[in-house]
């Protein structure tokens, strides 16, 4: 099975935060998506017979299409693309664009779960982030999606940034925990180069949270979640039973992937490929046939490291016994002996030929998965 990507590179505003590819200019909105469109139709043999289990529009923001827009996106996949007959359809969305018409509109396509970017339910959070809506519209949101048919709700949160307190971040775990989710996406803030933040920082108007508030709020999520009976299945992400997000465990479990759109990333396992992140250059390129993508053929180490970043991250862990069949025994033996003082420490925990992270190894799991790679 495969899954496959769109990423709709256009937002109203610029968060302060954010480093993914997105435009502010909505030029070119048109030509992009028959761009995309295009794109759809000649990339088809990239992940050859398998057929499309998840489909997730990402973003920028996919929630500025209109049904008309994203009917034609999904009916060229379904013309293109070997599509299951329950397939897992994703859309991302901000809180001021929805309205329960919309939501009816979108579950009339078959999207059939709502990513909301909620990030914080305190205004002056929103106003930091430079969000385009406030803590009322964020609860009308997921109010409007329930009403409008979405039985499979994620929202996201941020935690970890200047002014968060324990007590607030708190009560944003309550507000998601009163509406009964079904999954949480919840991320630590992070001054990446080329955002507001970091030049806000590097100007000194900004400071960055104290590491060990961060790391306590995160403790905070981990024990909250896990008391409400969320499955705590990746280092991000919390679901109720039988609510995993299949498209991003695709990811985690090496599935094929394609991705359309400037920015996105492809992967067969063999061949990975990324479309180049200039919107103009992408929409010529698409017009020409080529020019719009780079790519590496995968050698063994890069995808030893592939794995062990994205399944130790997981409740599914590292499989020691795929290590050493798909890498070798140079891999296997320095996987075990980069993680023998882990596990003598309580970090890691080996159960037959499964590693798993332990609850205290989550809070350094970066700083772990950096050991356990191979030079």
């Amino acid at each position: 099975m495969a899954g496959i990507y769109i990423h709709i590179p256009f937002c109203r505003n610029a968060c302060s935060y954010c480093d993914f590819h997105f435009t502010t200019s909505f030029s070119y909105f048109e030509k992009m998506l028959n761009a995309i469109t295009r794109e759809l139709e000649i990339r088809r043999d990239y992940i050859g017979s398998q057929s499309v289990s998840t489909i997730y529009f990402g973003g920028g923001t996919p929630s500025l299409l209109k049904k008309s827009q994203l009917a034609t996106l999904m009916e060229t996949i379904n013309r293109v693309y070997y599509v299951n007959s329950h397939p897992e359809i994703t859309l991302e969305a901000n809180p001021e664009d929805i309205s329960i018409n919309y939501i009816k509109d979108i579950v009339d396509l078959g999207i059939n779960r709502l990513s909301i970017g909620v990030q914080s339910f305190f205004d002056e959070d929103l106003r930091f982030m430079n969000r385009a809506h406030d803590s009322v519209r964020a609860e009308k949101s997921i109010i409007m999606a329930r009403e409008g048919g979405i039985k499979n709700l994620n929202i996201d949160l941020i935690y970890g940034f200047p002014g968060l307190t324990i007590e607030k971040w708190q009560m944003n775990l309550e507000r998601f925990i009163k509406y009964e989710l079904e999954h949480l996406s919840a991320y630590n803030l992070a001054f990446e180069p080329g955002t507001v933040l970091y030049h806000r920082k590097r100007k000194g108007r900004v400071e960055e949270l104290n590491e060990e508030v961060g790391l306590d709020q995160f403790k905070t999520l981990i024990k909250i979640l896990k008391s409400e009976g969320y499955l705590h299945y990746e280092i991000s992400n919390f679901a109720k039973k039988g609510f995993i997000s299949k498209h991003n465990s695709g990811y985690w479990k090496q599935m094929k992937y394609i991705g359309l759109g400037p920015s996105a990333h492809s992967c067969d396992g063999y061949e990975r490929q990324w479309n180049i992140s200039k919107n103009v250059s992408y929409i010529k390129g698409i017009d020409a046939g080529n020019g719009y993508y780079a790519g590496e053929i995968l050698e063994t180490q890069t995808k030893y490291h592939d794995y062990v970043l994205a399944s130790l991250r997981t409740m599914w862990g590292t499989d020691l016994s795929y290590i050493i069949t798909n890498f070798g025994e140079r891999f296997y033996n320095h996987f075990l002996q980069s993680a023998r003082n882990y596990l003598e420490g309580g970090k890691l925990i080996r159960e037959g030929d499964k590693i798993f992270l332990t609850e205290t190894g989550t809070l350094i799991a970066d700083h772990i998965i950096r050991d356990l790679f191979i030079d």
